[in-house]
């Protein structure tokens, strides 16, 4: 008989597994083609009343109208865990132009379950913001300290 353990991989499914495995796929998550080209910059992050902004300015430089899917990674500055997907934004921006886009992910999606208290834990610290093209190209980065926070929604 036959046993399959589906268990190896924990939370770490899909892009999270090659990132902790250090693969490099040949199509990473989120990885498309553009008939045009784009620029980011001035990269901003706050969080006001616990909720976490996190903002940028995406330039059309190419000759044509075109759509950019900009994706907002998380990722403790320990190093202990791969970077988490967010949130994310399909932007359409027309040749030469600018759009300042913020992104404000739900506090449960940096959240991990704590199931000694059963509900939802934020540990506080040092956090590193990756707006990225594909969950293996980062644009921009920042850091962020947040304030540890729990909740049972």
């Amino acid at each position: 008989m036959i046993h399959l353990y589906y268990d190896t991989e924990g939370s770490d499914v899909g892009y999270r597994w090659f990132s902790r495995q250090q693969y490099t796929p040949l199509f990473p998550f989120g990885h498309g083609l553009s008939y045009t080209r784009f620029h980011w910059q001035d990269p901003q992050v706050s969080v006001s009343q616990g909720a976490l902004m996190a903002s940028c300015t995406v330039t059309n430089s190419g000759k044509r109208r075109g759509a950019e899917v900009v994706m907002l990674f998380i990722a403790p500055r320990d190093g202990h865990y791969v970077p988490r997907l967010v949130a994310f934004q399909r932007v359409e921006v027309e040749a030469g132009e600018s759009q300042r886009i913020t992104l404000t992910p739900e506090s449960r999606i940096i959240a991990g379950w704590d199931e000694k208290r059963h509900g939802w834990l934020t540990k506080g610290g040092e956090y590193q913001l990756l707006w990225c093209k594909d969950a293996s190209n980062v644009i921009l980065q920042a850091d962020i300290s947040l304030e540890e926070s729990f909740s049972c929604y």
